[in-house]
């Protein structure tokens, strides 16, 4: 099975930060960057490392096989979801300690909406991966 690394990132446009509300609240946060899917990752992952995405999705579950197998880097706490078009997307990784505590109090199923960047990952066989390394989890 072909493995998909990827940090998973939503929204619409190309860069991170806020826009501009329009209603009698000001601003609101929402992400910007390149909206992305699994196999966007997978297919198209050279175009996108480095640059700002976005990923919608769900939650399913923190595992850490990935982090230990792929990564060899204990300050990332890995974890997986399904993508909005039902993909599940198993290479997410975030910072253990801004990240971990929430993503292991996440309900499976529970929406997200997950900004960050694709990154190339290579394995201790030195097959290359793309992964999602998501900066910032909103719910």
């Amino acid at each position: 099975m072909r493995a998909i690394v990827a940090c998973i990132l939503l929204a619409g446009v190309v860069g991170c930060g806020k826009k501009a509300g329009s209603g009698a609240g000001g601003k609101e946060n929402q992400p910007v960057g390149k909206d992305v899917t699994a196999k966007e990752i997978e297919t198209f992952g050279k175009e996108l490392v480095g640059k700002p995405c976005v990923m919608r999705c769900k939650f399913q579950m923190v595992s850490d096989t990935w982090v230990r197998n792929l990564l060899r880097d204990d300050r990332f706490v890995g974890f997986f979801v399904i993508d909005s078009k039902g993909e599940q997307f198993q290479f997410v990784f975030a910072d253990k300690e801004k990240h971990g505590r929430k993503l292991i109090a996440m309900n499976r199923g529970e929406n997200l909406l997950l900004i960050g960047k694709v990154q190339t990952v290579e394995s201790s066989v030195r097959t290359k991966y793309y992964a999602f390394m998501v900066e910032e989890i909103q719910n």
